[in-house]
């Protein structure tokens, strides 16, 4: 196993009292530093110090149930592994065992994906070069490599290639015929979610040496009756083909024949299907059956079907039904971690939880499932910070109106989440989290590329790990070349939260990785695309939120046009909000104003050129359409998932359905002259919108250029009086709020 690899320190930061009286513009200036590494720790003056405002009393959460070790990417693709081919063993009617090798199991699904690698079992076999496999997998070199690979090559062709040959030969024709194409777990609410327990059921047999726990931690659900002692089919229970009849309904004998050699000789090697009741001759099998099952037995087509209803299956975790108070939840996580390092919890070291945390999502051996109040609206809970609409106290109110109370930082108004109308839990709502030793947070980006802001109220420290926005897609490719079978079925992985892999594998690869432990009464600031990941020390509570300063803007356009390529749904419109705030710029922050302008013009030029190559293409017909009246399931493409606001195109001969701009060619093509081009501005009226920013946000500039001019002057090189008096008339028409901002 790997030694964990501690990443350097993130940057710490400290505020002065008069820098701390504005976080977005506190946090703006500390950027050039802090977004190098994706993440960083803010301290707060000592003497601000909120009081803790939740309704302890009243207070309920449920929490999330993690298995540390499915969490990790290396040890999830394992398991599934063992799990899909134990389960294939299964359908066949016998239990997967696990070979010993040099006085221990063999790693199955090592020797699978080192053989894979080099080039499949046949050729290996042609080459002769089991001995190297050996010398890979790391056997001991003191040992005969010769027979090692024997054995290797053995264990192989009797386990792991019979499930290689069914693969190959089968799941590959029934996916031609039934597969769809992969679905996000996010997008779909019917697509079948593996709770993180990872299946129900009665344990089937697995033989398996005693000195391992990787074997009988796999769960299947129990078989049933097969065969009777005669050789005659008994009667089976309810199966997937008659899941909605009282009995299965049995063939007679006399019209049976075996699929492959179309025989009906050799009755007593006959098996049934309990799928579809087809038979097959167990000698006709590929591979062959040796003995007559005794438990349930699949075909090779339902087996194919059966394990892709397995490969459908996304991990999730599952919700725990029980209801905690702080009080309980406390209790318990307590107990579990002096129970767990067998000391009081708040005597084990920080450094001793880390490496055994990462020691544990990474050991298969090691089974220790862990709860986390995760994700909890404060908008149904409380919050833990004052609110301003309660009666409060003369301390409490103070703190209800700070800018750094979380239910107030994404509305200040140079956060542009202020410019959005609704309430969006999560981003513009606060969410809490209540934590316990080893719970965690896995890899992951905010929300259309967001900045956060995470407050520890109070309890044991909170361990954090960050990458730098500039890394993202080198940190996805590390992760997909990593566990490229988690991301075949689910591409949009990485944006479920549910995915771990070791920073010391991130650093190996040439990823930069910080961390910091967060500490009560801090802050942890995260920038633009920068991944982080963490867990928690102990038992603790903190409260997060998103917000959005002027620069955010041009990462919200690349970030919509990457959730186009991954067919993820945005949780608002980008093109919507620019616009809104270009029509009522006399009313946003001025730096809000100068950026929007700025975006404006891309946006304008990508319109121009999308709807010029679409008039090139023959649609001739246009027609106005007001999309913010629109609810924003029935804007979205039909492609691509993105929210249609400046327009859309939809064709007659598809009713109800519209694309962008960027996949008319999906909906038109071949009846160009049929579909309509709907718009929500005209390109002039969309070119006004941008000069009228573009005013608004200039007369700014040139006189925040005048003042800083003046103010940067030597003394005998400052202008005259007459010059103050004109910046001053300037000034006037700028709001207070302008001025301030400036001033700061």
């Amino acid at each position: 196993m790997e030694e964990f690899q501690r990443p350097p320190e993130a940057p710490v930061f400290e505020p002065s009292e008069e820098e701390f009286a504005d976080p977005i513009a506190y946090i703006t200036a500390i950027k050039p530093i802090a977004e190098k590494t994706g993440i960083c720790k803010i301290r707060p003056p000592p003497n601000w110090q909120p009081p803790f405002a939740l309704d302890v009393d009243s207070f309920q959460f449920s929490t999330r149930i993690q298995q540390l070790n499915e969490l990790e990417a290396r040890s999830r693709v394992k398991l599934n592994f063992l799990d899909a081919m134990a389960r294939f063993w299964e359908l066949q009617g016998t239990h997967l065992k696990v070979p010993i090798v040099d006085k221990c199991n063999l790693d199955l699904h090592k020797l699978h994906k080192v053989v894979h690698e080099e080039g499949g079992f046949d050729k290996i076999c042609t080459e002769k070069r089991w001995s190297y496999i050996s010398r890979k997998m790391g056997y001991d070199p003191t040992h005969s490599h010769a027979s090692v690979g024997s054995l290797l090559r053995s264990h192989y062709e009797k386990t792991i290639l019979p499930y290689d040959l069914f693969v190959q030969r089968t799941v590959q024709k029934v996916q031609q015929d039934v597969l769809v194409e992969p679905r996000s777990c996010a997008s779909d609410p019917d697509f079948k979610v593996r709770k993180s327990k990872r299946c129900q059921g009665e344990s089937a047999k697995v033989c398996v040496s005693d000195d391992t726990m990787e074997m009988k931690k796999l769960l299947f659900k129990s078989p049933g009756p097969k065969m009777s002692q005669n050789g005659a089919r008994a009667t089976a229970p309810e199966t997937r083909a008659s899941k909605d009849e009282h009995h299965r309904v049995v063939p007679d004998i006399e019209t049976i024949y075996c699929l492959m050699c179309r025989g009906g000789d050799a009755e007593e090697y006959l098996l049934l299907c309990d799928g579809c009741n087809a038979a097959y001759h167990t000698f006709c099998l590929i591979p062959p059956l040796v003995v007559i099952p005794v438990s349930e037995w699949l075909c090779p087509d339902c087996l194919a079907k059966e394990c892709h209803i397995m490969q459908d299956e996304v991990f999730g975790f599952e919700q725990n039904e029980k209801l905690y108070t702080l009080e309980s939840f406390g209790q318990m996580a307590d107990r579990f971690k002096a129970d767990y390092f067998n000391r009081p919890p708040h005597l084990v070291p920080v450094d001793e939880v880390e490496k055994t945390f990462w020691r544990l999502v990474t050991s298969l051996d090691d089974e220790v499932i862990v709860e986390y109040g995760a994700d909890i609206h404060t908008a149904l809970h409380g919050s833990g910070f004052p609110w301003k609409d309660r009666i409060l106290s003369p301390e409490h109110e103070v703190y209800s109106k700070s800018p750094w109370n979380l239910n107030n930082l994404p509305n200040l108004p140079n956060s542009v989440l202020s410019q959005i109308n609704v309430n969006i839990s999560g981003m513009k709502v606060p969410w809490m989290y209540v934590g316990m030793c080893f719970s965690c947070f896995c890899w992951h980006i905010e929300d259309h590329w967001t900045y956060s802001i995470n407050y520890l109220h109070w309890g044991e420290p909170k361990t954090w790990y960050g990458v730098p926005g500039g890394y993202a897609e080198e940190f996805e490719k590390v992760m997909k070349r990593t566990a490229p079978e988690l991301f075949q079925g689910q591409p949009d992985l990485l944006h479920q939260l549910v995915t771990l892999l070791s920073p010391t594998v991130l650093m190996e690869n040439d990823i930069p990785v910080v961390r910091t432990d967060q500490h009560a009464g801090e802050f942890m600031v995260t920038f633009p695309r920068a991944y982080h990941a963490g867990f928690n020390q102990g038992f603790n509570l903190a409260e997060a939120v998103n917000f959005a300063p002027a620069d955010w803007l041009s990462f919200g356009r690349h970030c919509v046009e990457n959730y186009k390529h991954l067919k993820r749904h945005s949780v608002f419109s980008h093109e919507e909000l620019l616009c809104r705030m270009a029509a009522t710029v006399e009313n946003i922050d001025p730096e809000i104003a100068v950026k929007t302008a700025e975006e404006l013009g891309v946006v304008l030029e990508q319109e121009r050129t999308q709807r010029d190559q679409l008039k090139r293409k023959g649609i001739a017909f246009s027609e106005h359409e007001s999309f913010e009246l629109i609810p924003d399931d029935g804007r979205v493409c039909c492609v691509c998932n993105s929210t249609c606001f400046l327009s859309a195109v939809t064709s007659p001969a598809k009713p109800g359905k519209l694309v962008c701009l960027e996949h008319a060619e999906n909906l038109c093509s071949g009846h160009w002259m049929d579909c309509c081009l709907r718009y929500r501005y005209t390109l002039e009226e969309m070119k006004s919108l941008k000069t009228y920013a573009e005013r608004r946000s200039q007369k700014y500039l040139t006189w925040k250029e005048s003042v800083e001019s003046a103010l940067d002057a030597s003394p005998e090189r400052r202008p005259r009086q007459s010059f103050y008096v004109k910046i001053c008339a300037v000034s006037n028409s700028l709001s207070l709020q302008e001025l301030m901002i400036f001033v700061n």
